[in-house]
């Protein structure tokens, strides 16, 4: 649902947010360690939560970023409405592979 509002609020394809999502971190905000505590899911170039946003972006709040999934998937859509509409066929390009990842059946809003 999430992803949904998202798509809707930034005008990206579901199929987009939901391919970046799975492609980045399965769609996972948070996993758990090796002691069984609830962490976010950070990745090797310091991408984090579902969205793996890294801090390289300006004015992101770190602290929302690791535990407000809403937060995350926003910035996320950000960074890829800026991104996206930058080129008709990069846009294109794009929904063409997602759907390739992860199967045209799991795209449709």
């Amino acid at each position: 649902l999430m992803l949904r509002n998202m798509s809707k609020k930034y005008k990206i394809p579901l199929v987009i947010l939901k391919g970046i999502a799975y492609a980045e971190s399965n769609g996972l905000q948070y996993r758990y360690n090796n002691e069984h505590i609830v962490v976010p899911t950070v990745s090797y170039d310091c991408g984090i939560g579902a969205m793996q946003v890294t801090l390289f972006s300006p004015r992101k709040d770190l602290g929302r970023l690791c535990w407000d999934v809403t937060y995350n998937i926003e910035q996320g859509a950000k960074i890829l409405n800026d991104k996206y509409y930058t080129s008709p066929e990069l846009a294109e390009y794009c929904v063409k592979k997602t759907e390739e990842i992860i199967g045209k059946e799991n795209t449709t809003e």
